[in-house]
């Protein structure tokens, strides 16, 4: 609890509350869940996990708590009203997208309509339209949204079959490697690509309420990009390490079957 579990917890409840109060819900959120995960493979208890929930919305509580009494005793600019309207209205928009189409809930609608599109088999490929004047963001935050308009749900099952395959083959390659901080490296490089993903495709699609982060892989972007493809530097770093007793083993035999030869 001391060496383990403390010491976590106050390193990532600080950078945590940094972010929110940029204010990047969405990140924030992500980097909590992350590292929950990270904290459940390393061998924590349940106990150790409702503590982490019960932490968390306290630590949320008195960051919040902080910033309303800040607001509060310095003059409301027009930028701290937008930021109050704009995480309403994003709520609001996620609760019932109808009840404001021109503003809040327009994003949303016209992500829904992409995928009602689609149909089954979806427009074809480059042949979206609410790529062209409708969808906001669509290379970014709604990508999602254009495959299921151009691919249809042939091609978004195929899609996120191939996602599903491509973190279940992560997880597995972190679970097989023999160093523990290795294994926790892979467990949380996974966990960041899969829950991005998650909140990305549930933002898309109405599951949850959208926070705007990219697709990993898909969304364009190129800090999103290069972050991505140095956690799967690191994913083929701990791979090769995990292969590497076994080709040694292999080399091994191959050479003593080599010298018994030619010793005959």
């Amino acid at each position: 609890m001391r060496t383990g579990y403390i010491p976590v917890m106050i390193i990532v409840g600080i950078v945590a509350g940094l972010i929110m109060m940029q204010p990047d819900l969405g990140s924030c959120l992500i980097l909590v869940a992350t590292s929950g995960l990270v904290i459940y493979a390393g061998g924590a208890s349940m106990k150790h996990i409702i503590a982490s929930i019960a932490l968390l919305v306290l630590g949320v509580g008195i960051v919040m708590g902080a910033k309303t009494a800040i607001d509060s005793l310095s003059p409301q600019t027009a930028t701290v009203a937008a930021d109050k309207n704009y995480k309403m209205d994003r709520i609001e928009a996620f609760l019932d997208p109808f009840k404001d189409p021109e503003d809040g809930g327009y994003n949303i609608l016209q992500s829904l309509t992409a995928l009602g599109e689609g149909g089954t088999s979806g427009a074809g490929f480059g042949q979206s339209i609410q790529k062209l004047h409708y969808l906001p963001y669509p290379y970014t935050d709604f990508i999602f949204a254009v495959i299921g308009e151009e691919l249809g749900f042939i091609g978004t099952a195929v899609f996120l079959l191939v996602y599903l395959y491509f973190i279940w083959r992560g997880i597995m390659i972190a679970l097989r490697c023999t160093d523990p901080f290795g294994t926790l490296v892979g467990i949380g490089v996974m966990g960041l690509i899969a829950i991005q993903a998650f909140v990305n495709i549930g933002g898309v699609t109405k599951t949850i309420p959208l926070t705007g982060v990219t697709l990993p892989f898909i969304s364009y972007g190129g800090s999103s990009l290069v972050v991505t493809m140095f956690c799967m530097g690191i994913m083929l770093s701990i791979s090769r390490e995990t292969n590497r007793p076994a080709k040694e083993e292999v080399t091994k035999s191959v050479t003593t079957v080599r010298q018994v030869r030619a010793s005959r």
